[in-house]
């Protein structure tokens, strides 16, 4: 089997990417470009857990049980965050291998957690943030690197998630050049026939800074709106140099796949349904646990 190569960008949509390839600001993605591509329906709903989760089981929300973030316990109503030993089917990297195949999975979102393959894993969104979680497969994978690379094993998304602020573009670079050198050294000098990144930058910045990118939204002429588009713009100039170097440290005789889970775009006013029943007498909420 030829090696694959997926690089996925979280919430990337051809709205940022068409103008960025235009103006040469996305070298890399703008040769692949050149084969295959083209728009791909996300699921329903279109949310990163179901959405990942269908790409590498190849199975819709309703056959793997994934339909968004948390899950609802129906007999507490209590919230609980999604985890992987909830998955009803088999995942790509296990189909693998089981034929004999050798994966390397980093930063996949809803992989938490992580369980045992033929190869190596970093779980990605939904990993939780405490000192004791275990997050690699093996649990010793930090051990397994240079001492100068091992500071860079950790869930890859920043501590001010979601800030309008220096420090979360800050945290956000810091990272990416992390993963720049952990992956380099992971793809060159590891056995490999499937390698899989995932990027949430592109996501992340999107969340915080799209209004500022969307000259409908008032938050486009505020002061800090320039600043704020060249951070978010950066985040897709940042994930194609790092699709460079994985393509070009992967070599020649390499299947390289770019996606995303979803687009991105403003979120115009919109109807509670559930607030509009209760305005008009139709629901009423009696005392009882909080949902």
């Amino acid at each position: 089997m030829p090696k694959v190569l997926v690089v996925g960008w979280d919430g990337a949509t051809f709205d940022v990417i068409r103008p960025l390839v235009a103006e040469g600001k996305l070298p890399n993605l703008a040769k692949m470009m050149h084969g295959s591509w083209g728009t791909l329906r996300s699921t329903v709903p279109p949310v990163t857990p179901g959405a990942w989760t269908s790409f590498f089981t190849g199975k819709n929300p309703g056959k793997h049980g994934i339909f968004d973030f948390q899950d609802l316990d129906p007999a507490t109503y209590e919230f609980k965050t999604v985890r992987t030993d909830r998955h009803r089917e088999k995942r790509l990297w296990q189909i693998l291998g089981e034929q004999g195949f050798r994966s390397l999975i980093f930063d996949v979102p809803f992989t938490y957690p992580p369980h045992p393959l033929h190869g190596w894993m970093l779980t990605g969104y939904g990993t939780p943030r405490r000192p004791e979680t275990v997050f690699t497969y093996p649990e010793n994978l930090a051990d397994l690197l240079p001492p100068d690379l091992r500071h860079t094993v950790h869930v890859a998304l920043p501590l001010q998630k979601f800030d309008r602020s220096q420090q979360f573009i800050d945290e956000w670079t810091e990272i990416m050049a992390g993963r720049q050198k952990l992956l380099h050294h992971l793809i060159t000098t590891q056995a490999w026939d499937l390698f899989m990144v995932v990027f949430s930058i592109t996501d992340n910045m999107a969340h915080v800074f799209w209004t500022f990118y969307d000259p409908a939204h008032p938050n486009y002429h505020k002061p800090e709106g320039e600043k704020f588009r060249a951070a978010f713009r950066n985040a897709y100039i940042t994930a194609d140099a790092l699709l460079g170097d994985l393509m070009d440290a992967a070599g020649p005789d390499v299947t390289t796949l770019v996606l995303s889970d979803h687009g991105f775009g403003s979120v115009r006013p919109r109807q509670y349904m559930q607030q509009r029943l209760l305005q008009g007498g139709y629901h009423q909420l009696t005392p009882g646990k909080k949902s």
